[in-house]
């Protein structure tokens, strides 16, 4: 521990001849260095699934004329099938994500549905 606090140039024990203690840096080191490895997990479990098939992520474009309890509905069951699967949701104006769609591979689909007025 010595040799990684010389490494960092910060001290990350406070020792003393009865007891040894996390100083802040350490404190705030340890969760940083938990943070990492969590991210590392995450990693191994993505490059895992994606040997298995899985192919990545849905993209849904919603407008706000939309029933949001048919997308919770959506959302919850989608989690319930595939528990792994990372569901993030964001807003953007509808002439936005077309831009988007527009500038995307050929191999991505976009499926617009427009209601009737």
């Amino acid at each position: 521990m010595r040799n990684l606090e010389a490494t960092l140039g910060v001290q990350l024990f406070d020792r003393s001849a009865h007891q040894t203690r996390l100083t802040w840096a350490g404190q705030v080191f340890l969760g940083e260095c938990r943070r990492v490895l969590a991210t590392v997990e995450q990693a191994v479990s993505a490059a895992k699934a994606a040997a298995q098939g899985y192919q990545g992520y849905l993209r849904i474009a919603i407008c706000d004329s939309l029933a949001q309890p048919r997308i919770a509905t959506l959302l919850a069951r989608s989690r319930e099938d595939e528990p792994e699967l990372e569901i993030r949701v964001f807003e953007l104006p509808f002439a936005q994500q077309l831009k988007d769609a527009a500038r995307r591979s050929a191999g991505h689909r976009l499926c617009v549905v427009k209601r009737g007025t």
